[in-house]
């Protein structure tokens, strides 16, 4: 029973570090396209 708990915070743990790469790696982006979006409506 020890083990399957471990195991599930394992997945858990897994999980929510993929999300967080997701997250770290999406953000830039959308900022940089937001930039270039405020920047484009500066420009006009």
């Amino acid at each position: 029973n020890d083990l399957c708990v471990l195991e599930l915070r394992f997945k858990i743990r897994k999980c929510f570090f993929v999300v967080f790469c997701y997250f770290s790696l999406s953000l830039p982006k959308a900022k940089q396209e937001g930039m270039s979006f405020d920047y484009g409506e500066q420009k006009q």
